[in-house]
């Protein structure tokens, strides 16, 4: 039997989607540990929990292209934060057609919890790396995502 660090990936080692698909099983595992297990909160509610949190009257239409998900899609994911008691919808005092979200009293105490518990993910995840790699990974990320 050949031992994990003597086998060969050949031309996997330049294959992103190889790549990324091996980051995102220790990213899914440490999410599973901190997030799920505290909060049982899924990735995209996590994500819409922070969003609101930082961008007070976030709109749907703006979640829509933040998220890259369909209304239909988001609408639901709304509903189910709504009936935890998370999030709250206004309407928009400018445009009664626009609907604004917030997080409610307990929705801003959570999403308070899950920015301190992602800062401990991500040290736990980035471990191995220094601050001057971890500032590149972050940095060519950013830039690959601009691209699109």
């Amino acid at each position: 039997m050949i031992s994990k660090e003597k086998i060969k990936l050949g031309v996997l080692e330049n294959v992103l989607g190889y790549l990324l698909a091996q980051v995102s099983i220790s990213t899914n595992q440490v999410f599973k540990k901190n997030i799920v297990a505290l909060h049982n909160l899924n990735k995209l509610e996590f994500t819409t929990l922070i969003l609101i949190k930082n961008n007070p009257n976030l709109t749907l239409k703006n979640l829509v292209e933040i998220l890259n998900i369909p209304a239909s899609n988001l609408s639901l994911l709304l509903l189910k934060l709504e009936e935890l008691k998370l999030i709250a919808r206004n309407k928009s005092t400018l445009d009664q057609r626009v609907q604004m979200l917030t997080l409610t009293s307990s929705g801003k105490k959570v999403a308070s919890s899950l920015e301190k518990i992602s800062s401990a993910m991500e040290n736990e995840l980035l471990s191995k790396l220094d601050t001057a790699e971890r500032e590149k990974l972050f940095q060519f990320i950013s830039v690959r995502l601009k691209i699109e």
